[in-house]
């Protein structure tokens, strides 16, 4: 948990008429970075399929094509199992962020409003790393993640992710850090830039 496994599968359109994907469907805990896509006869198209779980248990399923195709193989069974390491701890938050939203300036390495943010607090009992998954369904965004140590007013790690989930590109960012000091920290995800509302789940594993 708090991290990502990628596989790579491919689509070949074997007929002799074009092929129009129009949804890659994937099960829960998997994430598919094709979406639509045209493949003329002979063409093979890539999917990048990414296994990032929530809870330490099984995840199975089946990854489908969804076409205009008339024959042919149209899913695959994939299966995944999300596991959490000894002494650390896993959690999930969920945010929706709104243009109203509460706006995090203190902190941060840049002095320009860069828009509304939400706020998760943690405490942690002992050294160790810390990962973060942020999962991003929606329209085209420019997001901010970063853990901040609210006690000292410190940046501890920071990292604008972009998010880009039409044809060719994920839905999901993650990023590590070692804490070197127990104590009590934050998460922060901001919107810098995007049009609607913002929904979203943070992924995150760290030490008891």
């Amino acid at each position: 948990m708090g991290t990502k496994v990628q596989r790579e599968y491919r689509v070949t359109n074997s007929g002799n008429a074009t092929l129009t994907i129009s949804n890659v469907i994937a099960p829960s805990g998997f994430y598919s970075t094709l979406r639509t896509a045209t493949l003329v006869p002979g063409e093979t198209q890539t999917v990048h399929l990414v296994f990032a779980p929530e809870a330490a248990t099984t995840y199975s399923g089946s990854l489908r094509i969804i076409g205009n195709q008339t024959s042919g193989e149209t899913s695959v069974p994939v299966l995944g199992t999300g596991i959490v390491g000894s002494n650390v701890r896993a959690e999930t938050f969920t945010g929706e962020i709104s243009g109203g939203d509460t706006r995090c300036t203190s902190g941060l390495s840049f002095s320009f409003d860069v828009g509304p943010c939400k706020v998760f607090e943690f405490t942690t009992t002992q050294p160790g790393r810390v990962d973060a998954l942020l999962i991003y369904n929606g329209d085209d965004a420019l997001l901010s993640l970063e853990i901040y140590n609210p006690s000292t007013g410190d940046q501890v790690s920071r990292g604008d992710l972009v998010f880009d989930p039409y044809p060719g590109n994920g839905e999901y960012r993650e990023m590590s850090t070692n804490l070197a000091t127990p104590g009590r920290y934050q998460f922060r995800v901001t919107v810098i830039s995007s049009s609607r509302v913002t929904t979203f789940r943070l992924i995150t594993t760290r030490p008891n």
